[in-house]
């Protein structure tokens, strides 16, 4: 290697550009670790799930939790965070002004859904 090409990695190295994405990295998966706690990553992991028999999701009782209800409730509460990082995204102008209100839209479209798939399952817990 030339003397050019080490200062220059050494540059990078010292710009910090690369701890930039890694903040970003470790901001995803401390919001999707968050998410799977308050799903109920640590019921499913420290209490026996109880055995359901045919298509039901949800537990017939608000004292247990299957597997597969984990599951959907982690997917509606990451559909609700991505309609509200999209908001911001909207609100913010990163798009153009079409785009903008296609991603209002698609937001409030994936808020709705998550709202209304949150509250079917909990009526269908009783």
């Amino acid at each position: 290697m030339e003397l050019p090409q080490i200062k220059e990695i050494i540059a990078k190295l010292l710009s910090l550009e690369w701890f930039k994405k890694i903040e970003e990295i470790v901001a995803v998966v401390i919001v999707v670790a968050s998410i799977a706690i308050i799903s109920g990553v640590v019921r499913i992991l420290t209490t026996q799930s109880i055995p359901l028999y045919g298509i039901r999701v949800f537990a017939p009782s608000m004292a247990f939790q299957t597997y597969a209800e984990f599951i959907v409730v982690l997917v509606y509460y990451l559909l609700g965070t991505a309609g509200i990082f999209l908001y911001y995204l909207a609100v913010r102008q990163r798009f153009s002004e079409r785009g903008n209100n296609y991603a209002i839209l698609g937001a409030t479209l994936l808020v709705l859904f998550s709202i209304i798939g949150i509250l079917t399952g909990i009526t269908s817990k009783f």
